[in-house]
């Protein structure tokens, strides 16, 4: 066949398909590596069930199919077919990846829960960029198949459609850069509670949108550059620059997603409201359900989540390495020592867990040694008492830390290291606690459903009862340890609420059984109610304890009396508290009543008050007389105001 398409003489002469021999063994080796890339991909998406990124997986099988091609070509560089193959499908590959770059952003800001700090509205993130990247599509496509006429005249006219789609894809990956970097600027500003203690990798993800997207932007250019110069110009003349700037950058792209994106699709689906209010106990896909004798628990996200193709690149025992800190980190260690320490119990017999235990466990298990600094941290910016501390960004970042070490150490566990994951839970627990007050005030004023959630437990309360269902099994282990204090709540299954006497608040709890005497779920309620009873008989006990009686007894006392509820109360009745059932709500501000009387507590500080307070809100007036004790409690008026 011709090497021109039919024109005039000049034109035929001047036009060729390729003005080189295409190489085999370039095109083998590219066809090799997508293929492998593809699959790879294809692979992982599966096992994280990550179907979204379909789009990114089509995308390496044009570009398999497009190098195909040129392979094709390389033994008969004028048939129009194989230039074809390759000079579509090659082109329009990246526009795939980009839409599955777009989807990628949309779903992040859902799952951290900043919608406010969004530049585009998040439900038309998505929706705006996938449209362009489609019209970008489809010009490149259509000025492909137009410059496969069969004249050097249609030729022409293709390759201006082409140059035209480049730069609108170009356009849209601009705008789309804008709008993750404003984003990102904005969450790092204003963090919200789940980007905090979600264990989500919101920073890779971040990472990873800016390295591909700069990658597919360096490609459009070069693509722009390469039909502006035309069918004689130097770019196109030259294969080298097709493989440098072409296959190069996208089997890059390809495989930064394969490693960073495609082993932890999970984490980047955003949790829908359907399935957080549902009627059974649910949670994000990326929390686990553990189920025991005592019912189904969720733990919390093992972030990132790992596959048998990614696992065995971590190092099994690397929670345990010797990590690197600097003055700064001996600074807060010092003060964790000196301070911190002493100031969570404020009982100078039972701080010897805080002050000796747990630092000998961190250094052994460096997760736990950051985040015994990231609590120092945060104990800093408490009494500094100013929001914006530089406190709160240290420890954040040691939590940040931290949390890599506890995954690894939830998928590796074993009786050595469940010592080093109980110690990481109760630091962690008071992290949240702490944390959330810092961070509150500005992520939640523009999204008032944020603080509910965050005080009516929505992940702090699966948190709790999961990490038990994790070391269940560790438990015999466990309480011949270093920790077993921690463990023993004394006389806890001794306490006989038949044998105490009723005193009046005990009465106003048990008033409450009237108010959902009617609902089918009485039952459950009745049984949180007998433990809420038990916890506050447990706590007031100490109030009367003897000294030597007390000198004797383990780590927890009074303040273990409002968590033991959180651990012991039926799974139904946090289920219904999730769906904000009336009956449910007015239990849960009692909860919040008996949190309060621990608010000397610096990292419960205000937390029984706003819980009152949340429950108060979604009561409104008609429930109101039910929870009359709570607000008089806590300090608040009948408005709800303190």
């Amino acid at each position: 066949m011709d090497s021109a398409p039919a024109g005039s003489s000049e034109a035929a002469f001047d036009f060729q398909l390729y003005r080189y021999t295409p190489s085999l063994a370039a095109a083998v080796v590219s066809v090799i590596v997508f293929a492998a890339l593809t699959v790879l991909h294809t692979w992982r998406l599966w096992k994280a069930k990550a179907f979204y990124f379909t789009a990114f997986t089509v995308g390496g099988v044009f570009q398999t199919i497009g190098y195909a091609g040129r392979i094709w070509s390389h033994y008969d560089k004028f048939s129009i077919g194989g230039f074809i193959i390759q000079a579509i499908l090659i082109l329009v590959a990246p526009a795939l990846y980009a839409a599955s770059i777009y989807m990628i952003l949309g779903r992040l800001i859902r799952t951290v829960k900043a919608e406010h700090l969004s530049l585009v509205p998040v439900r038309w993130v998505t929706r705006i960029f996938v449209t362009g990247d489609v019209v970008a599509f489809g010009l490149q496509a259509g000025g492909g198949g137009i410059q496969a006429a069969g004249t050097l005249e249609m030729y022409e006219m293709g390759e201006k459609i082409i140059i035209a789609g480049l730069l609108v894809q170009i356009f849209v990956f601009g705008f789309f850069v804008i709008t993750s970097v404003l984003f990102h600027v904005r969450l790092l500003k204003s963090p919200t509670d789940t980007a905090i203690t979600g264990g989500i990798p919101w920073r890779r993800y971040l990472s990873v949108l800016y390295v591909t997207s700069i990658i597919i932007l360096v490609r459009s250019i070069f693509r722009v550059v390469e039909y502006l110069q035309g069918n004689s110009g130097y770019l196109i003349s030259h294969e080298l620059f097709l493989y440098l700037f072409d296959a190069l950058l996208m089997a890059l792209v390809m495989a930064v997603f394969s490693v960073c994106v495609a082993r932890s699709g999970r984490a980047v689906v955003p949790v829908s409201e359907e399935r957080l209010y549902a009627n059974t106990p649910m949670k994000p896909s990326p929390w686990k359900m553990v189920r025991t004798r005592h019912g189904n628990h969720w733990i919390p996200p093992t972030t990132p989540t790992p596959d048998p193709g990614t696992v065995s690149g971590i190092s099994h025992t690397s929670f345990a390495d010797t990590p690197n800190f600097d003055i700064q980190d001996l600074a807060l260690l010092h003060h964790w020592t000196i301070s911190t320490s002493v100031d969570i119990y404020k009982t100078p017999g039972a701080d010897s867990l805080w002050q000796r235990t747990l630092p000998q466990i961190g250094f052994q298990y460096p997760f736990v040694a950051h985040a015994i600094l990231s609590l120092a941290a945060l104990h800093l910016a408490h009494m500094e008492g100013s929001p914006s501390s530089p406190y709160v960004v240290e420890a954040t970042r040691h939590h940040e830390i931290a949390l890599v070490g506890f995954h690894e150490c939830v998928n590796n566990l074993t009786r050595e290291n469940s010592e080093a994951l109980l110690a990481w839970s109760f630091l962690n627990l008071l992290y949240v606690f702490s944390i959330s007050k810092q961070l509150s005030h500005a992520t939640e004023l523009s999204s008032p459903r944020l603080r509910k959630d965050r005080l009516l437990g929505v992940e702090w309360i699966p948190m709790v009862r999961g990490i038990d269902a994790v070391l269940g099994p560790q438990y015999d282990f466990l309480r011949e340890g270093r920790m077993a204090g921690a463990l023993s709540l004394g006389n806890w299954h001794e306490l006989n609420l038949e044998n105490h006497a009723s005193d009046a608040v005990d009465q106003e709890l048990c008033r409450l059984r009237d108010a959902w005497r009617s609902s089918s779920d009485a039952e459950v309620y009745d049984e949180a109610l007998h433990i809420m009873r038990k916890c506050l008989m447990y706590a007031k006990q100490f109030d009367t304890m003897d000294e030597e009686t007390l000198a004797q007894w383990g780590f927890n006392r009074a303040w273990a009396g409002p968590m033991a509820f959180i651990h012991f109360a039926p799974q139904q009745y946090f289920t219904l508290l999730h769906q904000r059932q009336p009956h449910s709500l007015i239990l849960f501000a009692y909860f919040g009543a008996f949190l309060h009387m621990l608010d000397d507590y610096w990292f419960l500080e205000g937390w029984g008050r706003d819980i009152v307070g949340a429950v108060d809100e979604l009561l409104g007036s008609y429930w109101q007389p039910w929870i009359c004790w709570p607000i008089q409690t806590v300090g608040l008026d009948a408005a709800g105001n303190p």
